[in-house]
């Protein structure tokens, strides 16, 4: 044995390679037992590690306690940080515990007994990097495609972060496999930004950062992304009466959400919205029409289309449309006759309601009167009849005219002409795009279905045009009425089609080529523009000029 120092009864001494600190006479020296440390110190994590000691003689006396010591300096005691074996003789483990990462730390084995406590060699081990621990931050800035989230790095466990940022999926807990942003190394709050997200989706988000041990995750955060807002059009205006009108719309894109409304808003101003008159037409995607009822006469209203959803209200192109004079009534007229004619306004002209019947000229000159094959196959001036040569068909459907009379330019009251064929294409053009074609199955340009009246049509087998639905067909007040002509050139039967067909002369012809009438057939869903010779007898309708 080698005494290092003595002073009165403490003593420092090194036996075997144990080491003694204590306090006691010389006398009891000999009494503390010896132990050495372990030098495999194992299973070192971060904040632990595993070390031991081998008492190998009690010197008879019992040892109370016995374990390790450790600290960061050579030389650790049982005044530095321990552990209390169970075993107090021959080897033993001892979990050292709340390390710090990536530090030197010493460690040797004690033992005490009632004389005092012996030390083992001293080794030392240096404990691993930890992970980080980080928080993962609300989501904010919410966009349909974008939205930025971030993290805060608490600890980063005695390492370098090499990376961090955020990582997100739609499904939970996602990983940097997954989409994910790089940020700046450090220990300190960031943000990051998420692109190319997908709208109306629920992203769940982690913070994450790397260091030598690996990648760690902050908490789990959720957001969705918005809707878009719908995309709306409008289409033209149909079936334009005196205060209703047919308006269409559709919504290609609801914007990635249900909508919450669509329709249409209307006023007499530029630019209508929802602060103003509109419709509610439900909630569904695609085309939709509607009937608006209750607007003013003589009005030319604003429409837009409109839907909206969640993310909020927009609107379609807008389109003008001017609802039609009620009552179209332009009063009357009255002939040389003294027969009275109702006048309706259609569009930009004003035409007489009923055929024309008069039996002279405005002049008060008389037209002569045809009966017979012979009265009108050979009359080369102005002549005027009825149906069957019988004067009542002339209350309901008028007289019956050849095209001498109606181009003599005296036919007609003051004010008042007979019509040229351009006029009956002016009449038609603004039915067709004004929506008097009722029924929008019908092909061609549906002037028949908008002309044709409630009466004088024969319905009794008729499934075409004029016939169906004739409580509907007469929108434009028009009123056609199938009065029948006069059109053979033989000795059979001078009359025919009342009740099937219809044909007014237009003014328009000269004396070699024969006269333009316009004509309206049984099951024709269209007028016809045709010449005939100009002794035929045809119904007169006048406009005003």
């Amino acid at each position: 044995m080698k005494t290092l120092h003595t002073l009165k009864h403490f003593y420092l001494v090194i036996l075997t390679g144990s080491v003694f600190l204590f306090g006691c006479t010389k006398d009891e020296l000999g009494k503390l037992p010896i132990v050495s440390t372990e030098s495999n110190i194992s299973d070192i994590t971060a904040t632990t590690a595993k070390s031991g000691g081998n008492i190998s003689d009690d010197k008879g006396e019992a040892v109370i306690k016995c374990g390790v010591c450790w600290s960061t300096s050579n030389s650790p005691t049982i005044k530095d940080s321990i552990s209390i074996n169970s075993t107090i003789n021959g080897k033993y483990i001892s979990q050292l515990r709340n390390l710090t990462p990536k530090t030197l730390y010493y460690v040797r084995a004690y033992a005490t007994n009632r004389f005092g406590t012996a030390y083992g060699e001293s080794f030392n081990f240096t404990t691993l990097v930890d992970s980080v621990k980080l928080t993962t931050i609300a989501i904010t800035s919410i966009t349909t495609t974008t939205a930025t989230g971030g993290g805060t790095v608490i600890n980063d466990g005695n390492g370098i972060i090499s990376e961090r940022g955020i990582c997100w999926a739609t499904t939970p807990s996602p990983t940097i496999t997954n989409y994910k942003t790089i940020d700046e190394t450090g220990k300190s709050s960031f943000t990051c930004n998420m692109n190319s997200l997908t709208r109306v989706t629920t992203y769940y988000v982690r913070a994450y950062a790397k260091n030598d041990i690996g990648v760690s995750y902050g908490s789990q955060v959720t957001f969705n992304t918005l809707a878009e807002l719908p995309t709306v059009s409008t289409n033209l205006p149909s079936n334009i009466g005196e205060s209703s009108v047919q308006l269409g719309g559709n919504v290609t894109d609801n914007g990635g959400i249900d909508l919450i409304a669509k329709g249409f808003c209307y006023g007499t101003s530029h630019n209508p919205t929802l602060t103003d008159s509109h419709t509610n037409s439900g909630s569904t995607s695609g085309l939709w029409a509607t009937i608006l009822t209750g607007i003013n006469p003589t009005t030319t209203y604003f429409i837009k289309a409109y839907a909206t959803n969640t993310a909020g209200t927009t609107y379609g192109n807008e389109i003008s449309f001017t609802t039609l004079a009620s009552p179209h009534s332009a009063g009357t007229v009255t002939d040389v006759d003294g027969n009275v004619y109702h006048a309706i306004i259609i569009g930009n002209q004003t035409w007489m309601v009923e055929n024309f019947k008069a039996h002279k000229y405005s002049d008060g000159s008389a037209i002569p009167t045809a009966k017979t094959y012979s009265d009108w196959f050979t009359t080369n001036t102005g002549a005027y009849g009825w149906y069957n040569s019988d004067i009542t068909n002339e209350t309901t459907n008028g007289a019956l005219y050849n095209w001498f009379a109606v181009s003599s330019g005296k036919l007609a009251p003051t004010g008042w002409h007979i019509p040229t064929d351009a006029e009956w294409s002016v009449l038609e053009s603004y039915m067709i795009v004004n929506g008097y074609n009722y029924d929008g199955t019908t092909v061609g340009n549906k002037i028949a279905k908008s002309l044709s009246s409630t009466s004088t049509w024969n319905t009794s087998t008729n499934t075409g045009a004029i016939g169906n639905n004739l409580s509907e067909n007469n929108r434009a007040g028009f009123s056609a009425i199938s009065s029948g002509a006069w059109d053979t050139f033989s000795t059979g039967t001078l009359y025919n089609g009342l009740g099937y067909f219809c044909g007014w002369w237009t003014t328009t012809g000269n004396i070699t080529d024969g006269g333009t009438y316009v004509n309206l057939g049984f099951s024709s869903n269209f007028l016809r523009h045709s010449v005939n010779n100009q002794q035929v007898g045809y119904s007169v309708r006048c406009v005003k000029d």
